[in-house]
């Protein structure tokens, strides 16, 4: 099955706990991986370039804040790595809510992935 990725920041330990249980009740804990995210975008600087401010402004009238550049950064830095290793993966946060059917979405996503590389 593909590979599933919870992005999830160091401090919240009871989100990957929660998400874990509803992923043992699921029959998938063994597919689950935690991704560290990144802690608002002032804890690492690597990822600012990748942010053009000003077109974010002409597209939103204002600038991301530093949460949202975390989180793009969380993002930005898991797909290097699935992209590295050169494999498929779903990657979710960990504010998703499992249920006890998500296996069967997993067993299928195969299906998508030979439609992604169409």
């Amino acid at each position: 099955m593909t590979p599933v990725f919870v992005i999830n920041l160091r401090r919240s330990p009871g989100r990957w706990a929660e998400i874990h249980n509803e992923a043992s009740s699921a029959g998938i804990d063994d597919l689950i991986t935690r991704h560290e995210g990144v802690e608002r975008a002032t804890s690492d600087i690597t990822y600012w370039p990748y942010v053009n401010q000003k077109m974010v402004r002409r597209l939103k009238g204002r600038n991301l804040s530093e949460d949202q550049i975390g989180c793009l950064a969380s993002q930005f830095s898991l797909w290097k790595t699935i992209s590295a290793n050169k494999t498929e993966a779903i990657v979710l946060e960990d504010d998703i809510g499992l249920t006890d059917n998500c296996s069967l979405f997993l067993e299928d996503s195969w299906q998508f992935s030979e439609k992604w590389h169409a």
